[in-house]
C-alpha cells in the first residue's frame, strides 16, 4: 500500500507541476483544478478495494483479483525464462512448452475467453500491459489500481480537450462528468480493463478530431495504432467509439450539409459492410454473433465448470467431483455426468448430454465459477427484434430500487434513475432547443447503441453496470451540452 500511496502522490504532484510533463496542458481548467479532480479520482481506490475485500468476499474471487494473480505468476516465471516471457509478450509464445505447463497452467484470466472465436481474447491485452507495469509496481496490488486510475484520467483528459469547444462555459462540468460519473470512478479505481479502455477511447476520440481537423500527418500513424488496439480490446465499444467520433468530425470539419442524415447513411453503410464481412470470413452475420455470446455469457453467469476440446465448448454444474484431473488444467469427465454444450457448427444451438458416456477424452479447463447473483431471463430463441425493446427496459430498470438492500444494488438504482432522468431532459430538449443537434445526436446514438448492445450480450446487472460505464457517460454528457449554458450574471450571483 505504501507504494501506492507514494505513486498518488507523486503523480498528483507532477500534474500540478508541470502537467505530467507536458501530457496535460496548463491552460483551461489549470493543472490546479487537474490535480484536485484526479486526487478525486484516486479516492475510488481505497473504495474499490475495501468494496471488494471486506463486503464482497475477496478481492481473489473477482476478475480484479484473477488479473493481478496472472501477472504475478507470469511474471515470477518470466524471470527464470525471460526469452520465453519475451515471446508471450510479443504474442508468439508456444502453448505447449515447459514455460506453458509451468506458468500459464497457474493463470486464471489468460485463458479465460478462449472460447471468443469471434474475437480477440481481450484479457491478454491487460495483461500484458500491466505486466510491464509490474517492474515498477513492486509486487503491489494498489499500485496497479493507481496505474488504471491513471490511465482512465488521460483518456477523461482527452475526450476533454477534443470536446471542450462545444460545451461553452461549461468546460468545466464538462471535465468533471467524464471523470467522476460514478461508475466510471468506481471501476477505474480497481485493476480492470476499465481504465486502458478509457485511455484508449480518449486518445481514439482525440486523434479522430486532430486527423480530420488538420489532415494526414505523422500522428495518422498512431491512430492507426489506437485503430489496432481497438481490434484487441473491447471492440464492440471502442471501434463503435471510433466510427461515432469518426464520422462526427468528418462530417463537421467537411462542412457537409444535412450532417445528421448522412451521419445515418454512413453509419449503416458501414455496419453492413462489417456483416458482408462478417458473414464471409466468419459465417455468420453479427446478430448471430451477438446471439451466440449473449448465450455463451448466460452460460458463463450461470456458473459451472467450463471445458473445452476442439471446437467444443462444455458447461458441468459447479461441482468439482465431476470432472478427474489428468494433469495441470486438463481433466475427463466422470460417467452418467449431464452436461450441456455448444459447438461451432451449431453456434447458436444449446446442445445437452444426458449422461457422459466418453470418460477418455481429455478437456482443457477454462475456467470454473460459482453461480451469479444477478442474471438477467435468458430465453432460448428469442429473435433480436424481440431483444431489443427488452434490453431497453433491463439496461435502464434491473436494478430499480428492488431485489434487496446493498450498497451496488444501491449505486446501480441511483445510476439507473439519474440516466433515466437524463433521457427525459434530452428527448424534450432536443425538440425545444435552438442549439444545434448533430453533437447531441452522435454522442446519443453512441451511448445508447453501445448500452443496448452490452444488455443483450451481457445479460447480468453487475456486468451491465460496469461494461456500459465507459459510453452510458455520454448520455450525462449529452444532457450538458443541451442545458443552458450560464449567464455571466449568473456566475456573479453565485459567487
Amino acid at each position: 500500500m505504501i507504494i501506492a500511496i507514494l505513486y498518488a502522490i507523486l503523480f498528483t504532484w507532477l500534474i500540478y507541476r508541470n502537467g505530467l510533463f507536458g501530457l496535460f496542458r496548463a491552460e483551461q481548467p489549470g493543472r490546479r483544478l487537474l490535480a484536485a479532480v484526479f486526487a478525486v479520482k484516486l479516492v475510488a481506490v481505497p473504495v474499490f478495494w475495501f468494496s471488494y475485500e471486506k463486503m464482497y468476499g475477496g478481492l481473489a474471487l473477482f476478475d480484479t483479483g484473477k488479473f493481478y494473480n496472472d501477472v504475478q505468476v507470469i511474471f515470477n516465471c518470466g524471470l527464470q525464462h525471460p526469452w520465453e516471457f519475451f515471446k508471450l509478450m510479443i504474442g508468439v509464445q508456444n502453448e505447449n512448452t515447459a514455460f506453458s505447463d509451468l506458468c500459464l497452467s497457474g493463470t486464471v484470466n489468460w485463458d479465460n475467453g478462449t472460447v471468443k472465436d469471434f474475437l480477440y481474447n481481450d484479457n491478454r491485452v491487460l495483461i500484458r500491459i500491466h505486466l510491464l507495469l509490474h517492474f515498477f509496481a513492486f509486487n503491489s496490488y494498489a499500485a496497479h489500481a493507481v496505474f488504471s486510475c491513471l490511465m482512465s484520467f488521460i483518456g477523461c483528459y482527452r475526450i476533454f480537450i477534443a470536446l471542450k469547444g462545444f460545451f461553452q462555459e461549461k468546460e468545466t462540468a464538462l471535465l468533471l462528468v467524464l471523470c467522476l460519473y460514478p461508475a466510471l470512478w468506481f471501476y477505474t479505481g480497481g485493476f480492470l480493463k476499465e481504465g486502458l479502455t478509457l485511455m484508449l477511447l480518449g486518445c481514439l476520440v482525440y486523434e479522430m478530431k486532430v486527423f480530420f481537423s488538420r489532415g494526414l500527418s505523422w500522428r495518422s500513424l498512431f491512430l492507426l495504432l489506437l485503430l489496432l488496439l481497438a481490434v484487441f480490446l473491447k471492440p464492440y465499444l471502442l471501434l463503435l467509439s471510433a466510427l461515432s467520433f469518426g464520422l462526427f468530425f468528418f462530417l463537421y470539419y467537411s462542412g457537409a450539409r444535412r450532417k445528421t442524415i448522412s451521419f445515418f447513411v454512413l453509419t449503416a453503410t458501414v455496419i453492413l459492410l462489417l456483416n458482408v464481412a462478417s458473414l464471409y470470413f466468419k459465417k455468420r452475420s453479427l446478430r448471430d454473433a451477438a446471439l451466440r455470446q449473449r448465450h455463451l455469457f448466460a452460460g458463463a453467469a450461470r456458473g459451472g465448470i467450463f471445458l473445452i476440446k476442439d471446437d467444443r465448448y462444455l458447461r458441468l454444474d459447479y461441482d468439482t467431483t465431476l470432472i478427474k484431473p489428468v494433469r495441470d488444467s486438463v481433466y475427463t469427465i466422470r460417467a452418467g455426468v449431464p452436461y450441456t454444450y455448444h459447438e461451432d457448427a451449431h453456434h447458436l444451438d444449446t446442445l445437452y448430454c444426458a449422461a457422459n458416456k466418453d470418460t477418455l477424452s481429455e478437456y482443457h479447463l477454462d475456467y470454473m465459477n460459482p453461480p451469479g447473483r444477478s442474471n438477467l431471463e435468458v430465453i432460448p430463441g428469442e429473435k433480436i427484434w424481440q431483444l431489443l425493446p427488452k434490453a431497453v427496459v433491463q439496461c435502464f430498470t434491473k436494478p430499480f430500487f428492488s431485489g434487496g438492500f446493498n450498497l451496488m444494488n444501491l449505486a446501480s438504482s441511483v445510476e439507473n434513475l439519474l440516466l433515466i432522468l437524463a433521457l427525459l431532459f434530452i428527448s424534450g430538449a432536443l425538440i425545444l432547443s435552438s442549439k444545434k443537434k448533430f453533437l447531441p445526436v452522435v454522442l446519443l446514438f453512441f451511448a445508447l447503441s453501445t448500452c443496448l448492445l452490452v444488455t443483450i450480450t451481457s445479460p447480468n446487472t453487475g456486468a451491465i453496470f460496469r461494461y456500459r460505464a465507459p459510453a452510458a457517460v455520454f448520455i450525462i454528457v449529452t444532457a450538458l451540452y443541451l442545458l443552458p449554458a450560464p449567464t455571466k450574471k449568473d456566475q456573479g450571483s453565485s459567487g
